[in-house]
C-alpha cells in the first residue's frame, strides 16, 4: 500500500516547526505512557515501538494535537487526502461498470504512472521491532521478460526497484493493486502468482518536504559518526550509539545513502509510461 507516514520524526507537522508532544499511548494491557520530552524526534518512534513489541504489536498513540488555525497554515498538513482517495474510487467503479481498464483509470485520476505489471514471484515478510517489514518480487513476462520489479516494505511500501535500477524512492509513493480490478493490495495481503501492477505517484510537496528533512537527519547523523571516529568515542559520546544505529538503519530502510531523485514521467517503447529519474 502506499506510504502513509515512514516514522514519526517524517511527519509533516514536525518540519513545519511544531511539536508532536506530549504523545500519549496505552496498550491492550492496561499499561499507559505519556512522553513529554524526548532527545530527538526518532526517539518516539523507538521508544513507543519497543512498547509495541513486548505489547503484542498493539499499542494505541495520540500525538500531534495542533489546533484548527495551525492545522490550516500551509505546509503544516498533507491535505486532500480523502477527496483523492474518493476519486480514485470512484474511478474504478465506473470503469469496471463500464467493461473499461481499471488501471488506467486509475493512473487518470491520481496522476499517476504504471512502473511494472506481471505476477508475484515471491515475497518475504515478518516483524522487526514493531514494524511489518519485507519485500515483493514480481517476475517479469511478455514486454517486461527477463526484467524483475522488487518492492520494500516497511508497513507501507517504501521503495521499488527495477531489476537493481531505483524506481520510486522515498518521498514518492509506489502502490500495488489487483491487475484486474484496480483495487489497492495491502501489506502483506498478496500471494504468490497473483497478477498486479505497480503504480507510482508524486509526493504531496508537504510530505516531500517531511522525508527530505528527515535525509538531512540521516546525514547529520552521519558527520556525527566520522567525526566520532576521528576524535575517539568520548568526544561525541553524548549523542549514545542510538543515534548511530538510527543513522545505519534508515540508510538501509529508506536508501538514504542514495542521491534523492524525484519521480518524473516519460515515454519508453518497451513501457506504457516508466518511471524514471532527473
Amino acid at each position: 500500500m502506499g506510504r502513509a507516514v515512514p516514522e514519526v520524526d517524517q511527519y509533516s507537522i514536525l518540519v513545519a516547526g511544531i511539536s508532536v508532544l506530549p504523545a500519549a499511548a496505552d496498550s491492550p494491557f492496561g499499561d499507559q505512557v505519556i512522553l513529554e520530552t524526548i532527545a530527538e524526534p526518532s526517539r518516539e518512534e523507538e521508544i513507543l515501538r519497543v512498547i509495541s513489541t513486548v505489547s503484542e504489536s498493539n499499542l494505541n498513540v495520540a500525538d500531534g494535537a495542533i489546533p484548527g488555525s495551525v492545522a490550516k497554515r500551509p505546509g503544516v498538513l498533507v491535505t486532500g487526502s480523502l477527496t483523492r482517495a474518493r476519486e480514485v474510487g470512484r474511478a474504478v467503479r465506473v470503469a469496471a461498470a463500464a467493461g473499461g481498464d481499471a488501471i488506467q483509470a486509475v493512473l487518470k485520476a491520481a496522476e499517476g504512472y504504471l512502473l511494472f505489471r506481471d505476477r508475484i514471484a515471491d515475497y518475504d515478510s515478518g516483524d522487526e521491532g514493531g514494524f511489518l517489514v519485507g519485500e515483493i518480487t514480481i517476475a517479469g513476462s511478455g514486454r517486461y521478460q527477463g526484467s524483475r520489479y522488487r518492492i520494500r516494505f516497511k508497513n507501507e511500501n517504501v521503495m521499488a526497484w527495477e531489476d537493481e535500477t531505483p524506481s520510486v524512492m522515498p518521498h514518492d509513493l509506489v502502490i500495488l493493486v489487483s491487475a484486474s480490478t484496480g483495487r489497492a493490495i495491502t501489506n502483506p495481503d498478496f500471494e504468490r502468482g497473483q497478477e498486479v501492477a505497480a503504480l507510482g505517484f508524486k509526493a504531496p510537496p508537504a510530505l516531500a518536504h517531511a522525508v527530505r528533512a528527515s535525509r538531512d537527519r540521516s546525514a547529520t547523523l552521519r558527520v556525527r559518526r566520522a567525526v566520532r571516529a576521528d576524535r575517539g568515542a568520548q568526544s561525541l559520546a553524548h549523542f549514545g550509539d542510538g543515534a548511530m544505529s538510527t543513522y545505519e538503519r534508515r540508510n538501509k530502510e529508506f536508501s538514504f545513502d542514495l542521491p534523492d531523485r524525484p519521480i518524473k514521467a516519460a515515454v519508453d517503447p518497451t513501457h506504457n509510461i516508466l518511471a524514471v529519474y532527473h
